[in-house]
């Protein structure tokens, strides 16, 4: 078998790596840095088990914004991050009355479809592990 060079394509995805996870890593941060606040907004929407929620919120944050970065587990990473966006997404963003929760759900829309599109092709040949 013939090993592949790096190619353009390849930086491509890092970058694209890069300013996805980008979101999700910066998201989990605010919420390890503001538990009080995210469990109210949390509580406020109505949600129950919100202890559950949060932390489960900063586990997929992390972990799957780090395995998108690395491009170590890139698929499970995408699948994380899918996991928590649609349900976060459908709870706090359905509002079509605030012009902000109607561009959240857009932007939340476009981000969905990155994750995916990086499912699909995988994460280049710059990338920690195998």
């Amino acid at each position: 078998m013939i090993k592949r060079k790096i190619k353009y394509d390849d930086y491509v995805l890092l970058l694209s790596r890069i300013f996805i996870s980008g979101i999700f890593l910066m998201a989990g941060i605010n919420k390890i840095m503001n538990p009080s606040l995210i469990k109210d907004y949390m509580a406020s929407a109505g949600m129950v088990g919100v202890e559950l929620f949060y932390y489960s919120a900063v586990i997929f944050l992390m972990a799957g914004g780090l395995f998108i970065l690395t491009g170590y587990k890139l698929e499970v990473g995408a699948l994380m991050l899918a996991m928590f966006l649609i349900p976060a997404t459908l709870i706090f963003h359905l509002d079509f009355t605030s012009g902000a929760q109607i561009i959240s759900l857009q932007k939340n829309i476009a981000i969905l479809g990155g994750l995916f599109a990086l499912y699909t092709v995988g994460p280049g040949k710059i990338k920690l592990g195998k």
